[in-house]
């Protein structure tokens, strides 16, 4: 087309020179204005081609993009729906499975930590998002008898520090029997009978003292030292020193009324008893001292001398003038009366008055 155009021009210029030559010539103005015609005609088809070219390629352009950008929608709709599909999935199954990780780890934590009532709240949100899950099943199991245990133990512990032995006991034996080995409640329980088995000696020595059964007494409290030396310490060795002293001074007192005199040797080993307890008790000292002076007195009554006796008994006798309920006075008067009986036999008047009259001056 761009030729034909060209070819008009061509022809329109041969033929304006030809006029301009034969410029009378009425032909030539006929021949040039048809070409002018021809070019002008020419000139419009050509025009209409290339627009028409130039829509053709923009309506090429337009399906390219429009097929491009079906190609791309089809595209993301396909990827959405692979991931809606597939991928989403996968990733709320991987999430779920981490939040699952995470709360099965932090309740084994919390087990190792000895706090049972997170482990079970832990454990049971495991299993409300696996329902199937073993360690979960295993752990929530185990967590759940670790807090019984837990709770017995707490409660027969409070009941052992208030004193209440036989609850403790009955709690930590349920506790044995229901979950073995569990902390130190075997120990527990031994020690428990160890105090209950005190407990129950230490009840019956009170009785005893109480009712001033002195050589019963006697007997529990030292049974109580030998089995649970530490059950009441202070208090079983005060009773235990009271009582000796206390069995002392009856023994004592029973056998001042009996045909044998005082039973010196077993006041004694009484009060020496007693003495071991508290070596620094001056009165016991004392008693102690007074008694040993008396024995030795009779010993040299009972070896016939009884110059001797009246030696040794008479500085008794001046501090404590009714010592043994009056009994040394007694002994005194009759070995003066016996003194002065040997020197009246003897014909010695005047020494046997003499311990007459000091016979006399003994209060009986």
């Amino acid at each position: 087309m761009a030729r034909q155009v060209g070819d008009w021009n061509t022809a329109l210029s041969i033929l304006r020179a030809l006029r301009e030559e034969y410029p009378g010539d009425p032909s030539l103005d006929a021949l040039i204005e048809e070409a002018e015609l021809r070019l002008d005609m020419a000139e419009d088809l050509a025009d209409a081609n290339v627009e028409g070219r130039k829509r053709a390629f923009q309506f090429k352009r337009a399906l390219g993009a429009a097929l491009f950008f079906l190609l791309l929608a089809s595209t993301i709709a396909g990827a959405y729906y692979l991931y809606d599909n597939f991928v989403a999935p996968r990733q709320a199954e991987a999430r779920a499975y981490d939040r699952l990780q995470e709360a099965l780890d932090d309740a084994q934590v919390a087990v190792l930590d000895g706090d049972y009532e997170k482990a079970i709240e832990l454990f049971e949100r495991v299993l409300a998002l696996d329902p199937e899950n073993k360690t979960a099943q295993e752990g929530l199991t185990y967590a759940k008898a670790q807090l019984e245990s837990q709770r017995l133990y707490e409660e027969a512990t409070a009941a052992a520090e208030r004193g209440d032995y036989a609850k403790a006991l009955e709690v930590f034996t349920r506790l044995e029997q229901e979950h073995p080995g569990y902390r130190d409640v075997a120990q527990w329980i031994v020690d428990l009978q160890d105090l209950l088995e005190a407990q129950n000696l230490f009840y019956k020595a009170e009785t005893a003292f109480g009712a001033r059964d002195w050589a019963d007494a006697i007997a529990l409290y030292k049974e109580l030292r030998r089995t649970a030396g530490d059950y009441q310490a202070e208090l079983v060795e005060q009773r235990l020193f009271d009582a000796y002293r206390q069995y002392a001074e009856e023994i004592l007192n029973a056998s001042l009324k009996s045909e044998q005199g005082p039973d010196v040797e077993s006041t004694l080993e009484y009060l020496r008893k007693a003495l071991a307890l508290r070596p620094g008790d001056a009165d016991v000292r004392r008693q102690i001292r007074n008694l040993e002076q008396y024995a030795s007195g009779l010993q040299a009554l009972q070896e016939d001398q009884p110059l001797a006796a009246l030696d040794i008994w008479l500085p008794l006798y001046e501090q404590q003038p009714d010592y043994l309920n009056g009994y040394l006075a007694r002994q005194i008067f009759d070995i003066y009366m016996r003194l002065g009986d040997e020197a009246m036999q003897r014909g010695e008047r005047m020494e046997a008055i003499t311990y007459y009259k000091k016979a006399g001056e003994i209060s009986t």
